[in-house]
């Protein structure tokens, strides 16, 4: 089936065909792959990816498939990059 991402940093949408059976990280690496773009960078250190369901504004873990988290053809997955661990402090 065919469904769209997101692209965390712009107004880029990906279209792809996928499985019911494809996880939503393997999702993500292929996102980062050369035949892609590569749409996505990889994160850099710090940084996680989160994944939305625009449908019911639900996130799913990156270990769900494509098929368990309810996904359905012409779906959107909004992909944030969220930054772990950084603080920037002001004096």
């Amino acid at each position: 089936m065919e469904i769209m991402f997101t692209h965390p940093r712009n107004s880029l949408v990906y279209r792809a065909e996928v499985s019911n059976e494809l996880k939503i990280g393997q999702a993500l690496v292929a996102l980062q792959a050369s035949e892609t773009g590569p749409f996505l960078a990889p994160p850099l250190a710090g940084e996680q990816d989160v994944v939305i369901l625009e449908r019911g504004n639900k996130t799913i873990p990156l270990t769900m498939s494509i098929g368990e988290a309810g996904v359905m053809a012409g779906d959107v997955l909004q992909i944030y990059r969220n930054a772990q661990g950084a603080a920037l402090v002001l004096k």
